[in-house]
């Protein structure tokens, strides 16, 4: 996703670089140290705990872990599948989450949409990953749930660490300022240079203003919305030359809105 956002990962790390400032709060200080190192979930010599619930059709048909068409019952997996050596797999059907006490990491296997016995599973956070069928789209608060699409996944893939989103709090939208809106307007800084400073303005104070709001996990947040800049500075470049200030203040309050999807 990154690949062909240099410029826009360029400019992100001088900004931080130039706005640093120990006396206040920002995300320009604070995001180097909001980037933790990953959930340890292996421990020595011991196995890994895995549980993995979905309908038993479904999960015989997209995971491996069984030589059969599993119960109706939850259940340890015992096949010779060499992943069963140093991870122990509990299944647990739908028909059998209400009896089920689940400590550890969940992975669903679903379909084409989320059933919705699972819910409750969310509310406890204690769903790690999502293997599907078809294509599925989550809300912007399950964002650090791996999701993965059947038959393109791996058993490797499934395991990895995640990070814990910072808060579980309600996304808060910003808007762009009204005096942003105004200096645009104002035909004095129609020079590319000025034009160019003005929006790295508007970038830069809208990130930290988003930031400041809601506090979102730097991992799950800081990739998309960089690459996020490339895509309005294409869009905003392209209304530079002919000067027109309503496409550009249209463009840029999109992006704005668009920083709590």
């Amino acid at each position: 996703m990154l690949s062909q956002c240099t410029n826009e990962i360029a400019w992100f790390l001088q900004e931080t670089y130039q706005r640093q400032d120990d006396s206040e709060v920002s995300l320009w200080n604070t995001w180097p140290t909001k980037v933790s190192e990953p959930q340890t979930l292996f421990t020595a010599n011991q196995k890994l705990a895995w549980t993995i619930v979905g309908e038993p059709s479904v999960v015989y048909a997209i995971t491996g872990l069984f030589e059969q068409l599993p119960s109706e019952d939850i259940q340890t997996t015992t096949e010779s599948n060499p992943i069963t050596d140093w991870v122990t797999f509990t299944y647990v059907p739908l028909s059998k989450l209400k009896e089920a006490t689940i400590q550890t990491p969940v992975t669903l296997c679903i379909e084409k949409r989320i059933p919705s016995q699972v819910r409750e599973l969310f509310t406890k956070q204690v769903v790690h990953s999502i293997i599907s069928t078809e294509p599925i789209k989550l809300p912007a608060s399950l964002q650090n749930i791996h999701t993965m699409l059947h038959p393109n996944w791996s058993f490797d893939a499934l395991l990895q660490p995640i990070h814990k989103t910072a808060s579980t709090q309600q996304v808060k939208p910003i808007t762009l300022l009204d005096s942003f809106i105004i200096e645009i307007k104002n035909e004095q800084w129609q020079t590319q240079a000025a034009y160019q400073e003005l929006i790295d303005q508007i970038v830069a104070d809208s990130l930290n203003r988003y930031w400041l709001t809601n506090n979102p996990a730097m991992t799950t947040w800081l990739v998309p919305t960089i690459s996020s800049i490339k895509t309005l500075r294409d869009k905003v470049n392209y209304y530079e030359g002919d000067c027109h200030p309503a496409s550009v203040i249209e463009e840029l309050q999109q992006w704005v809105q668009q920083l709590a999807n």
